[in-house]
């Protein structure tokens, strides 16, 4: 097997990804080409199949998320969001899963526990 990969790679090297695609279609044998970040960021059937979302992240502006591609009838499809900021849900664990005060909160705050 080592010497038939080695003699595809060479042989790959000197072709164009579009070339060796036509190539497979034409002789029908499974290939795809690998994609660069931009392609796949850029790609309008992702983004149209809900697969590929634009959110606007809080520090770090415009960002393309992926979001699940599976869609169950009746469902809503699931809202696509930044990863929280460090601290960003400290009042809703400490205080409604937890049960702490906001002045203990806040002395948590100024002691820097949080």
């Amino acid at each position: 097997m080592d010497v038939l990969d080695r003699i595809v790679e060479q042989w790959a090297r000197t072709q164009t990804r579009e070339r060796i695609v036509d190539l497979a279609r034409k002789f029908r044998f499974p290939a795809a080409p690998v994609r660069t970040l931009a392609e796949v960021r850029n790609d309008r059937g992702m983004h149209e199949r809900g697969m590929l979302e634009q959110v606007i992240h809080p520090e770090m502006g415009e960002a393309i998320l992926p979001n699940s591609p599976l869609r169950i009838h009746g469902t809503e499809v699931p809202v696509t969001t930044p990863s929280p900021r460090l601290g960003e849900h400290c009042d809703e664990v400490y205080g409604e899963w937890l049960g702490i005060d906001p002045a203990e909160l806040q002395d948590l705050r100024e002691q820097g526990v949080i």
